[in-house]
């Protein structure tokens, strides 16, 4: 039997072959620090198809400068999301993400980057120097489950038996979703304790993004934008005018799932 047989397939991707046996790595990491300009939080995001760096300045709780480089990305277009994501500069750094994202045009964003900068912010308010999140999800195959787990710094914040985005454990979360309706009932789960309401959004766009593994997405290379109808007007580079321009980058990809170290060496 495939290890990926009745696979949600709606744009007949091509499959990867590994698919099954590997493990979906993200390690987003948070740094306080400070140079001649100031002080900044530096974020880095890495995992099997993004590499991206966000460099927040701030100063009397507000956001004075961002900087940021987009290391790997899965269309050609996405580097140009850095332009309204400086839309950030000027916003206070005690508002919620939600509260952030409403003065946004979320379409013109990266969600990635964007993620990775609200991280940044929140940050900045922290009285932690570092936070250094380590994302694993194991390969869910048909009618199984996997069992994903955020650690910062070391230590297990969540672990969640998930299957087809429903949890299934721990009992207290049963039948809560990672997809429409996860920040409403995170918020209030979490609403006590801020790292592990950070650390549970952080493990839902792992997830999210986790659900990519079963696509050989290089063979993809090459490929415009517009072949992908599910994900026109979901961001940035699925927007116009970049979706008609954007195609699929060139080996890009990459497999973390024996080599988790390499995290965040942007190779």
């Amino acid at each position: 039997m495939s290890k990926v047989e009745n696979l949600e397939n709606p744009l007949n991707y091509p499959i990867n072959p590994d698919f099954g046996s590997g493990i979906f790595r993200r390690r987003v990491r948070l740094q306080k620090a400070e140079d001649e300009k100031g002080l900044y939080v530096l974020g880095e995001l890495e995992d099997c198809n993004h590499g991206f760096i966000s460099k927040v300045y701030y100063a009397n709780n507000k956001v004075t400068d961002i900087q940021a480089q987009a290391i790997r990305i899965p269309l050609t277009t996405c580097h140009g999301a850095l332009e309204p994501l400086k839309a950030l500069i000027g916003s206070e750094l005690a508002l919620s993400a939600k509260e952030q994202m409403s003065k946004l045009d979320i379409l013109s964003q990266c969600t990635h980057w964007l993620d990775l900068t609200l991280l940044c912010m929140q940050q900045a308010t922290s009285e932690e120097r570092c936070r250094d999140y380590i994302i694993d999800v194991p390969d869910e195959l048909s009618g199984q489950s996997t069992t994903a787990t955020v650690r910062c710094n070391g230590e297990i914040i969540h672990q969640w038996k998930i299957q087809k985005w429903q949890i299934q454990q721990p009992e207290t979360l049963l039948g809560n979703t990672l997809y429409k309706g996860f920040a409403s009932w995170a918020n209030k789960q979490f609403a006590d304790d801020e790292k592990a309401l950070q650390g549970a959004f952080i493990l839902q766009k792992a997830y999210f993004v986790s659900r990519a593994r079963p696509f050989d997405l290089k063979k993809l290379a090459g490929e415009s934008a517009t072949q992908h109808s599910m994900m026109i007007g979901a961001c940035y580079s699925y927007s116009e005018p970049q979706v008609s321009e954007a195609l699929r980058t060139k080996d890009t990809v990459r497999d973390f799932t024996d080599t988790p170290e390499q995290l965040l060496q942007f190779k």
